[in-house]
């Protein structure tokens, strides 16, 4: 700065400010063929005759002059037709001024609330840059329909994802970013860059859902690539064990095994059917933030019902709904699907309800009161694992609780692991019951701290935003009301809330994903061939439920009542599932929840 005039603070170091004609001819005199170097490598150049050898690294390597005709070739070319300067990028912005608005709002509002569309508006009175974010959701009752579905879902999302690549490059090259998700109510977009430009961005990621056209080539590839990913993801014991934890507790929305089961039934014409019927029965909600007015708003909301050719009823909906565990101790034994991998995980679940905010708060609370004890106890004193971990595990608005270490099978058994996990849960309480009042006060006022920060950018306000408005909470004050939460959690409190965890009234799951026990296991993954088979046979063994088959679930919803649980076995006083479908038709659906209080 004392170097420098304010307005080249940024670029002093670097840009020229005065023009040199003949500073620029003797560069470009450079840039003649007689300078050029060229460098080859290749390990078949090792074994030619006369060459040198450097030194240092004992690299052979050999020089030699072009020949002058190939020289005097190069010094007279001419235009070469097939290289041309590219158009200019229509995204890159170039108005970079603040758009003023009569009334600013602390909260998003409503602005356009019609049978296809609703749009809510937040104009950015935080942050003052010159950029926005739309979010926006195509809610289709499609995806509910069959586990199938979900799976032609995730086919179509690939395919569009990969279309969109394509035709926002010069976006993305212009500073714009986009995002495209599958959800178990449709797909949800986030488009974010320069405000100027990102109506057109916007206007040609609708354009790109209208024409996108996939062959069977195409269809082909991305399931073998899906599977791929499946496949890759259930290799790790973590990611098993929440995906048969998800396949029993959610009610419609099928986890990575029963998606990846789907896959080689999946037909072209299928997928074709699928995408039309997606689009017959739509509603889009969105949400438009930052440095837009109103009017801009709006006219996205005009672009979006366009996609709309018969509004989906708000009845219609799909609601994501959950298993209640019923009260007891389960537990569910998974061979890992990698064989010959050692590495091994138990996860304990506790299923704790629908959620209020009060109970996030003890959740968070605790987590950050466990962590440490637990990583000194199960890791450090134990060496039970390489990684040993604690955290609050919702699922739709349900409330839950996982302790989880990863280990080796090969060093410590499955029920080992177990037991001393039950162990440290039990003698937790005690340590929060020692640990000194003024260290829990300091956690309680962390987290409680934590919910006062502000958001440090506009992504991270209009992504706490799109939350309330994607779950339909539309509860946008949530910090300012778990913060009010947050003044009832007290050591007491928390002690009520572990205990809960530790009665016989509680409800929990256990999942052990064991690898391979012997002492000569590899550590490299097998074939691709061998997981295959693995994940069908893991499936067969566990009896998951068959796929497109959602009577069981809806008439249990019906029933009130908890069934009573039918069990082949018990280990050390667990109730062990030996057949995922039948253990699931007999739990009691959870109404749907939204957390508002």
């Amino acid at each position: 700065m004392h170097m420098f005039p304010p307005e080249h603070y940024l670029c002093g170091r670097t840009l020229f400010f005065e023009y040199n004609e003949q500073l620029v001819l003797d560069c470009l005199d450079f840039l003649r063929p007689q300078g050029m170097l060229v460098l080859l490598f290749n390990k078949s150049y090792s074994n030619m005759v006369n060459m040198a050898e450097e030194p240092w690294h004992g690299a052979r390597y050999k020089c030699q002059d072009f020949d002058s005709p190939l020289i005097s070739k190069l010094n007279n070319l001419g235009l070469n037709p097939d290289l041309s300067v590219p158009d200019p990028n229509p995204y890159i912005a170039t108005n970079f001024s603040l758009v003023k608005a009569k009334k600013s709002t602390l909260y998003p509002v409503v602005v356009m609330n019609e049978a296809s569309c609703r749009v809510w508006y937040k104009k950015d009175n935080n942050f003052f840059l010159p950029n926005a974010f739309i979010h926006f959701n195509l809610i289709s009752s499609t995806l509910s329909k069959s586990y199938e579905n979900v799976a032609l879902s995730d086919v179509f999302l690939t395919l569009l994802l990969q279309f969109l690549t394509e035709t926002l490059h010069n976006a993305t090259l212009a500073g714009y970013e986009y995002s495209v998700e599958g959800s178990p109510e449709g797909i949800v977009f986030v488009i974010g860059g320069y405000s100027e430009k990102i109506k057109v961005v916007t206007k040609d990621t609708i354009h790109a859902l209208q024409s996108l056209e996939v062959d069977e080539e195409c269809f082909k590839s991305v399931v073998s690539h899906l599977k791929q990913v499946y496949i890759d993801a259930l290799l790790n014991p973590l990611e098993c064990a929440r995906a048969v934890r998800y396949s029993l507790l959610e009610n419609k929305d099928p986890s990575l095994l029963e998606r990846f089961e789907q896959m080689d039934d999946l037909r072209f014409p299928k997928l074709l059917d699928y995408i039309e019927e997606f689009y017959q029965t739509l509603f889009v909600e969105a949400l438009v933030t930052g440095n837009l007015s109103l009017k801009d708003a709006v006219e996205v909301g005009g672009m979006l019902k366009k996609l709309v050719k018969k509004p989906l009823a708000e009845k219609d909906f799909p609601k994501p709904s959950v298993m209640e565990l019923p009260e007891g101790d389960f537990k569910c034994l998974i061979p890992a699907i990698n064989k010959e991998d050692t590495n091994s995980c138990v996860m304990h679940y506790f299923q704790q309800g629908p959620g209020t905010f009060l109970s996030a708060c003890l959740n968070d609370t605790l987590a950050a009161l466990m962590t440490e004890p637990l990583f000194n106890n199960l890791r450090t004193k134990h060496q039970l694992g390489y990684s040993v971990f604690c955290q609050p595990a919702a699922i739709h608005a349900i409330t839950g609780f996982v302790i989880v270490v990863e280990s080796q099978a090969n060093k410590f058994s499955m029920e080992y692991i177990d037991d001393l996990m039950n162990k440290f849960l039990k003698d937790f309480e005690k340590t929060l019951e020692n640990l000194p009042l003024d260290k829990v006060n300091s956690v309680i006022e962390s987290q409680a701290s934590q919910l006062s920060s502000e958001d440090g950018d506009l992504y991270g306000e209009a992504t706490r935003f799109w939350h309330e408005i994607a779950t339909g909470a539309y509860v946008f004050d949530r910090p300012d009301q778990q913060r009010l939460a947050m003044d009832l959690v007290t050591r007491e409190s928390l002690l009520e809330w572990l205990r809960l965890m530790t009665t016989d009234k509680r409800r929990k799951l256990t999942l052990m994903v064991e690898g391979c026990t012997r002492n000569n296991c590899k550590t490299t993954a097998p074939p691709t061939a061998q997981p295959l088979e693995n994940i069908k046979s893991l499936m067969k063994n566990l009896r998951t439920c068959p796929v497109n088959n959602w009577e069981t679930s809806q008439s249990v919803a019906k029933n009130s009542r908890q069934a009573a649980v039918h069990h082949q076995s018990q280990d050390h006083g667990q109730i062990l599932i030996t057949n995922l479908c039948d253990f699931k038709s007999k739990l009691k659906v959870l109404p749907y929840h939204v957390t508002r209080e």
